[in-house]
């Protein structure tokens, strides 16, 4: 059974993520508080503090994703876990496509409209684009598009 995460360099993205996530409201309350805005000012204050609430929750959904999720290849199946978007499993015998981008992307298409996506930002990646390809063989596909 092979188990994978998202690797190094991703955990350290969330963590910037988080970073930015704390240092951006704080920057914004000392700027207005050294220098209270005009009225002309309001609208452009007000786009960045929502800009400040999008940055908490990128950086509340990149961390939860990064920590919780994971994908298993089992001999039975594949099976992907997202604190957010739940468990999506894929025996070996349903799988219809695989397909891999110019990018690293590959995408297992599975029936019952099931798909799962693996980024290159995964650990063990190279055993795992290996593993989907010894068992699915012509059912794997190369995208340039």
């Amino acid at each position: 059974m092979l188990k994978i995460r998202y690797n190094v360099l991703m955990q350290v993205g969330a963590f910037l993520t988080a970073v930015i996530a704390v240092v951006a409201p704080l920057a914004l309350a000392v700027f207005v508080w050294a220098r209270p805005p005009k009225a002309s000012e309001t609208n452009a204050l007000i786009g960045l503090a929502v800009g400040c609430v999008l940055c908490i929750l990128a950086a509340i959904y990149v961390i939860r994703e990064v920590r919780g999720g994971y994908a298993t290849f089992s001999n039975d199946a594949i099976e992907q876990y997202s604190p957010w978007f739940g468990r999506t499993i894929i025996p070996w015998n349903e799988i219809e496509e695989v397909s891999t981008y110019h990018n690293g992307l590959i995408i297992v298409k599975g029936s019952k409209r099931r798909r799962m996506r693996f980024p290159v930002y995964w650990t063990d990646y190279v055993v795992m684009k290996q593993r989907l390809l010894d068992r699915v063989g012509p059912k794997f596909r190369k995208r340039y598009w």
